[in-house]
């Protein structure tokens, strides 16, 4: 497979199986990179945006899907800058948050949004069981 800029890799967490973690792709001079947002890291602006060789992270995960968009690598850098110093939060600017801004300027989560549905279904079935 080969992985040009603005591709958003879907990878499988490793903590949580059934969430998977995303990053965007951005070839700059003859190297990988992949941009993403993790819990795990801090940057030295305080926020939690990672930028890593893209072999070495893709070294332990399992790609569950790939999906090509037309994201500069101006936009990447630009919308980075933005939120360099901008922390994790789950529900307010996870993985999919901070690609969602480069991608459409929406800011949105669709893991979490499919999460909150199902789990809200769930609960109105126990209640009316």
């Amino acid at each position: 497979m080969r992985l040009t800029t603005g591709d958003i890799i879907f990878v499988k967490s490793q903590v949580y199986p059934l969430i998977n973690h995303a990053g965007i792709v951005l070839v700059d001079c003859g190297k990988s990179l992949i941009y993403h947002n993790t819990p795990d890291y801090k940057n030295q602006f305080g926020g939690s945006i990672q930028i890593e060789e893209l072999s070495n992270w893709l070294s332990d995960k399992v790609i569950t899907r790939t999906l090509r968009t037309n994201v500069s690598p101006e936009r990447i850098k630009s919308v980075t800058d933005e939120l360099k110093n901008k922390p994790y939060n789950f529900l307010n600017f996870n993985c999919e948050h901070y690609l969602s801004a480069m991608v459409d300027d929406k800011h949105t989560s669709g893991q979490l949004k499919n999460w909150v549905i199902g789990l809200s279904l769930l609960a109105i079935t126990l209640k009316y069981r």
